[in-house]
């Protein structure tokens, strides 16, 4: 497996599928900065209490991967993300997001991603999931 590929992994199923900000450190460096709707979150100070956030929103959040490409350097990533909103008497939500990544050969540096909010603002509103 691509090393790139396999660091991924541990981002999509070990972090993010477990919630386990542990692993925050071990798979981000530490000047990571995610770039999302228009905000730049450094790892510590915006990135992981913005995460710690989503989690408690949606307790059961899933990703899934639908595809992905890599030169080895750089990794594009298609992806939606599921969920019950606590704040939305447990309704539930399915959003989909792009994000373009990039790493220093152990660790993620960078995230450019986006995610559909709109939708998923929608679906909790009406109470119909995508």
């Amino acid at each position: 497996m691509e090393p790139f590929v396999a660091l991924m992994r541990r981002y999509c199923i070990d972090y993010t599928n477990s919630h386990d900000q542990s692993v925050c450190d071990e798979i981000m460096a530490p000047e990571y900065v995610v770039h999302i709707s228009g905000w730049d979150l450094p790892r510590d100070a915006l990135y992981k209490p913005a995460v710690k956030t989503v989690f408690e929103r949606f307790p059961g959040l899933q990703l899934q991967v639908h595809e992905f490409v890599t030169n080895g350097e750089r990794l594009a990533m298609r992806f939606s993300e599921h969920g019950a909103a606590a704040d939305a008497g447990g309704r539930f939500a399915a959003w989909g997001g792009i994000g373009l990544y990039r790493w220093n050969g152990k660790q993620v540096l960078q995230d450019f991603v986006e995610q559909d909010f709109l939708a998923q603002g929608q679906e909790l509103a009406s109470g119909v999931a995508a």
